[in-house]
Parts: C-alpha cells; sequence; structure tokens
C-alpha cells in the first residue's frame, strides 16, 4: 500500500469525478487515496459503466476505499450489496487495489459480504459516521467487535473520522469532539491509517451574476488546529466532499436550466463564481473573472486550471455543467493535495 497518502476525498463515482482523477499530474495521485461512494445502478450496463470510469481514471498500484452510498444501501440493500461484490470481484480480476469500507452499524449481510471479499494485503476501512462519533463511550467495544469479526490486525485497518457536512457554527464543537475521541480510542496509534472527514461546504450556493463570493473551508481550519494540537495522541490525516455537498440532488441538465458557475479551492476558502441561467456559454466570462482574481493558481497549476485558462481565451469550448465540475473538483484535489504534503 502507499505510504505516500496525506489525502482521502470522499466522491461519488460520477463520471465528472473520475475524470477529474484521471486529469491529475502523475506527481500528485500518489499522495491521494479516492474513496468513492457506490451509487444506485439500475442494470448491469450501467454498473460496468461505473467500474470501467473507476479503472480508465485510477491507477492498478494505488489504494482506493469502496463504500456504499447510505440511502443506496438502505433502500435496496439486497441490490447493493450485489453490485458491491460485483465491483470488488472485477477489480480484482483486473489487479487493482480496492479496500472494502465498513461501519458499526451495518447489517449482518453487508459485513458477511465484506467479509467473503477482504483480502489481507490491502485490509480494510472502519467508517465512524456522525451518529457513532456523538457516542464516543461506545466506541471502544463497537471497534472491538469489528476487529474481532473480521480477523485483522489493526495495521491493516484505515479508521475514518466521518463528521460529514456541519454549519461554521459547529466548528468548535467539531474540533472538540475530535479530539476526545481520538484520545480515548485504544490503540489510536496501531491503526493503520486514522483519518478524519468533514466538510462546510454549503448544500446551496447564492450570488448574482459575474459577482464573487467566499466561503471558508472550516473543514480545513478544524484539521489544522487539530495538527498544531499538542494534547492529540495522534494526528489523522485529512479527507473531505471536495466542491460538492454530500448530498447531491440528482438533475437532468437536458430540462433545468443551469448558471454556468465555478467552485474553486483557495488556501483557506471556496471561491464561487456563476453566470446567467441558462446561458452555458457565459461560461467564459465566469472563467475571465476568475482569472483576474489574485486567488487565481495559474494555468500550469493543474488541468483544471488550464482549463479555465484557455477558456477564458476562447481557445477551448465553454463546456457543460459536467465539465464545469470535473474542472473545479481537479483543481481542489491538486489543491488540497499539495497542501497537505507541504505540511510536516
Amino acid at each position: 500500500m502507499s505510504n505516500q497518502v496525506c489525502y482521502i476525498p470522499i466522491l461519488k463515482a460520477k463520471q465528472s469525478e473520475c475524470i477529474a482523477l484521471g486529469h491529475l499530474r502523475t506527481k500528485i495521485k500518489p499522495l491521494i487515496m479516492p474513496l468513492f461512494e457506490l451509487q444506485p445502478r439500475e442494470n448491469d450496463r450501467l454498473l460496468r459503466r461505473t467500474i470501467g470510469q473507476i479503472e480508465r481514471n485510477w491507477e492498478k498500484y494505488l489504494p482506493l476505499l469502496l463504500d456504499l452510498d447510505k440511502e443506496y444501501l438502505c433502500g435496496s440493500p439486497s441490490k447493493a450489496i450485489q453490485n458491491l461484490l460485483e465491483t470488488f470481484r472485477h477489480a480484482y480480476s483486473k489487479g487493482y487495489r480496492f479496500v472494502p469500507v465498513t461501519g458499526v452499524n451495518r447489517g449482518t449481510s453487508y459485513q458477511t459480504a465484506i467479509s467473503s471479499i477482504l483480502n489481507p494485503d490491502f485490509g480494510i476501512c472502519f467508517r465512524l459516521v456522525n451518529e457513532d462519533l456523538l457516542e464516543p463511550g461506545e466506541l471502544n467495544n463497537k471497534l472491538e467487535s469489528l476487529k474481532s469479526y473480521f480477523k485483522v490486525d489493526l495495521k491493516l485497518v484505515d479508521l475514518l473520522l466521518d463528521f460529514g457536512a456541519f454549519l461554521p457554527s459547529q466548528s468548535g464543537m467539531i474540533a472538540t469532539l475530535a479530539e476526545v475521541i481520538i484520545n480515548d480510542i485504544k490503540h489510536i496509534n496501531s491503526f493503520r491509517r486514522l483519518i478524519l472527514s468533514a466538510t462546510a461546504f454549503p448544500a446551496t450556493l447564492q450570488g448574482a451574476p459575474q459577482s464573487v463570493s467566499a466561503v471558508p473551508r472550516e473543514e480545513w481550519r478544524i484539521w489544522k488546529a487539530l495538527k498544531e494540537n499538542a494534547r492529540l495522541k495522534r494526528s489523522p490525516l485529512f479527507s473531505d466532499y471536495t466542491i460538492v455537498h454530500p448530498i447531491f440532488p440528482e438533475l437532468d441538465f437536458r430540462f433545468v436550466k443551469i448558471a454556468p458557475k465555478i467552485k474553486y479551492a483557495t488556501k483557506n476558502n471556496w471561491l464561487f463564481i456563476r453566470g446567467k441561467k441558462g446561458d452555458w456559454p457565459g461560461f467564459r466570462d465566469v472563467c475571465r473573472l476568475l482569472t483576474k482574481q489574485p486567488q487565481f493558481s495559474g494555468a500550469s497549476f493543474s488541468w483544471g486550471d488550464g482549463y479555465i485558462k484557455e477558456c477564458a481565451d476562447s481557445v477551448e469550448d465553454a463546456g457543460n455543467p459536467q465539465r464545469w465540475v470535473t474542472i473545479g473538483i481537479n483543481h481542489h484535489l491538486t489543491l488540497v493535495a499539495k497542501q497537505c504534503s507541504n505540511l510536516p
């Protein structure tokens, strides 16, 4: 397994996200270990297409965490688990290093399925979600039960503390709770990786056309504060949900008027710039406005930044909603990976 990993973005295995990964520079990819939440797939053709997208855009030798979307698992557990198993079997047959993800409150059928495909060379990820983290006194017993069930050594276990989406006003509470949990978990330094995930990215973003809005990256501030906390027994790796809210609405872009927009991560904020609804060519004006901002990283920073500059110069086309997301995620992954790797 790669020991360079410093950033774990949580993604939904959508085409825009896979393409964003595929366009990452070679030196950036080993710093990242994506966690994909497999989304509903109604038939085998759609499932194979998703598997193909992941395989085309991620290297065989790099680890990747694979989980199920929570709503998918709750709504169609049998089909969801079947699709998850099929994805793992196909990936393993091709030599990919997919790591299964489970949690303390998953059903018996899910745990049995994960046990059946568990690869001792790749290990497993224990994902503790918000409802688990609000009861820190129960975590040690639940983690011990998981460890015993899967008969796995902690040195092969990634422990993910996932607080999900939160409001900026909750930052102090999350930082305090994270410290309590990390210091209370037994053998915290024996886990292969300790990961802290959260996002303050808003569910909706408002702004007048051709104006620049800034939203603080509160999860980054929390994580940096924990890194500097001398009382913490172990410093976690950073994880977020990139520029997408965890609850992502399903939209058919053929029937919805979408404003051209860019969600652009900077050192401590996200910049949000939008055009007029339905005016897709207006994405060029969005890019021109972004390139004039002092926070623009420059065309050579990432594939996404290069596209923004070429679109602003009318060299590239204005794209579509999927392309706009791809550009923003590719830049975000590059920026955050570099930020994490540059910290001691």
